[in-house]
């Protein structure tokens, strides 16, 4: 059985491999020599994101639609 933590980290790896496309894309326009350090940057903020458990916390869409504070 997994523990919390072994399951955050595997959830985070997922969505890491997921998005890894997509961050070198974003990143095609930085200089070559700075696009590996943006790139962990990126990495670690899906993970402190993954383990910050503020899913919950995300708005759904009517939520924004109908409520002024979000825009």
């Amino acid at each position: 059985m997994q523990t919390n933590s072994e399951l955050y980290l595997n959830m985070a790896e997922e969505i890491i491999n997921q998005f890894e496309g997509h961050i070198y894309k974003s990143l095609s326009r930085t200089k070559p020599e700075e696009r590996e350090d943006l790139a962990q940057e990126i990495r670690l903020k899906i993970v402190e994101k993954v383990f910050s458990n503020k899913f919950d916390e995300t708005p759904g869409f009517f939520d924004v639609l109908l409520n002024d504070e979000y825009y």
